[in-house]
């Protein structure tokens, strides 16, 4: 019989994409990993007869590779770069949480995953900490299972798939599918494969008005950065954030607040619970709709998602208008927001659009306040960003040609991770230095000075497994009702 799960994540038969559909945070790719395996399982599609490669050493391919071996199925896990959770490891600054975010569900404050006993138990330990000490403690874990399991799970780094490398065996007999590795080591046969292989690049960049030429480039989300400490980095920082999801909000939050999580912020604002449950049921409204809105498209994004999101952000709204009304809320945020740096959010569309409702209301909140007290819009809706240059004085580069790269890139460091394809861009140059900034709304436009500038744009296509036995077409990124926890 059909299983949703595997349906879900099924790129072809018996090829699993488990980067593919959202939400992707860090708790829900470890709930992926979990659940597709333990389906392949009971569709005995892997067992111990039949091994499983995962490729993608993230949070999600490594659970997923511990708990088919703990099942007893062989399994081989492979990673492109030197280690596995690269990309945690080079935040040292981006707090996580693992229920953080269910807000405004009574488990929320929680801070750990699972959070129950009777729940299910994950192969990583999962509390609040930055994402470098994760991928750390992640690896050591990640290791001791290696080595518990006497051979059964195999992990190799600086590894991938050959082009074309996957072929599927036409003799019933024998396992499905065929692969081909780039390291000199024999060619294997396996009955499933997880492709866990990353999202996609992080949209960095602010391009012209035609989309095609890149002007700027800023440092990715999961990134090391200085956003809650600003002003001992930069002298009287003026921020331009280009972004209406989870990430710029994040951002936004840290720099105006200087706390690192959006939980500090909140149990320092004093809401009414009453907000709570209000918010509760606008959130759980909305997400049922978004779950079926392709958010990929503009025209279908506008038509099919927008009018949930217009429904949710004037709840907000409304809940924003009674907690500045209670009298503890407005004391609260005059502790929390003594003199906050400035900084201007860019929208392209005309509500903010992220997924976690935490980040929505207190992004909000905070910016009404600040529109009270201070007489500042944080901000601008349906706006678009059309040239960014740098100022005079004093001079500096955005762009330049970077070798490694093979494109336009940013003037500043970068690590490279592995390989010569794979950099991030650590420091760029430019970052505290004056840039002028074009922003155009309904046929007008005006020019304004920035010297902090981010960029949160979101994804860019999803890698797919390079073998001729990929046919099957998947929506782009298609949004899930996930759950929570996993129940005995």
């Amino acid at each position: 019989m059909p299983d949703p799960v595997l349906d879900a994540h099924r790129r072809d038969d018996g090829i699993y994409l488990l980067s593919g559909p959202r939400p992707i945070s860090i708790r829900d790719q470890m709930l992926r990993g979990m659940l597709l395996v333990q389906r392949l399982i009971e569709a005995k599609i892997l067992g111990v007869y039949s091994p499983l490669l995962v490729v993608g050493a993230g949070v999600g391919g490594a659970t997923a590779a511990i708990e088919a071996t703990r099942s007893g199925v062989e399994t081989v896990l492979i990673e492109q770069h030197q280690a596995p959770f690269m990309t945690l490891a080079a935040a040292r600054s981006r707090h996580v949480d693992p229920t953080q975010y269910d807000w405004p569900l009574d488990h929320w404050y929680e801070g750990k995953f699972p959070w129950e006993l009777s729940h299910t138990s994950m192969p990583f330990d999962f509390h609040p900490n930055t994402a470098d000490r994760l991928a750390n403690l992640w690896t050591k874990t990640l290791l001791q299972h290696v080595a518990a399991s006497h051979g059964r799970l195999t992990f190799r780094v600086n590894d991938r798939i050959r082009d074309g490398g996957i072929t599927v065996d036409p003799d019933p007999r024998i396992l499905p599918f065929k692969v081909n590795f780039e390291s000199p080591r024999n060619e294997k046969y396996f009955g499933a494969i997880i492709w866990a292989a990353g999202f996609g690049n992080e949209n960095c960049y602010i391009h012209d008005r035609t989309g095609t030429i890149p002007l700027y480039e800023g440092i990715k989300f999961w990134n090391t950065d200085s956003f809650t400490n600003l002003r001992s980095i930069v002298t009287d920082p003026k921020v331009l954030i280009s972004g209406g999801a989870d990430g710029a909000l994040q951002d936004f939050l840290r720099i105006v607040t200087g706390k690192d999580t959006a939980k500090e912020i909140y149990t320092q604002c004093s809401i009414p619970d009453g907000i709570i449950h209000m918010l509760q049921s606008a959130e759980d409204r909305a997400h049922r709709g978004l779950s079926w809105a392709n958010a990929e498209d503009r025209a279908y994004r506008d038509k099919h998602e927008l009018p949930y999101l217009v429904e949710l952000t004037n709840t907000h709204t409304a809940a924003v208008a009674i907690a500045l009304s209670e009298p503890s809320v407005i004391p609260a945020l005059d502790r929390l927001l003594v003199d906050p740096v400035p900084v201007t959010v860019v929208c392209w569309g005309p509500v903010l659009t992220p997924y976690y409702g935490l980040n929505r209301f207190l992004a909000m909140l905070i910016a009404e306040y600040i529109k009270r007290k201070f007489e500042r819009e944080t901000f601008l809706f349906d706006t678009l960003i059309t040239e960014i240059e740098a100022a005079s004085s004093p001079a500096h580069t955005c762009l330049s040609w970077n070798h490694v790269m093979g494109r336009n890139a940013a003037s500043g460091s970068y690590a490279i991770l592995s390989g010569a394809q794979h950099a991030v861009l650590i420091d760029p140059f430019c970052f505290g230095k004056d840039h002028l900034i074009t922003f155009e709304r309904a046929g007008s436009a005006w020019k304004d000075t920035f010297n902090v500038v981010i960029v949160r744009h979101g994804r860019g296509a999803l890698p797919t497994p390079p073998g001729s036995a990929v046919t099957r077409e998947l929506p782009p990124r298609p949004r899930h009702l996930w759950p929570y926890h996993i129940p005995y």
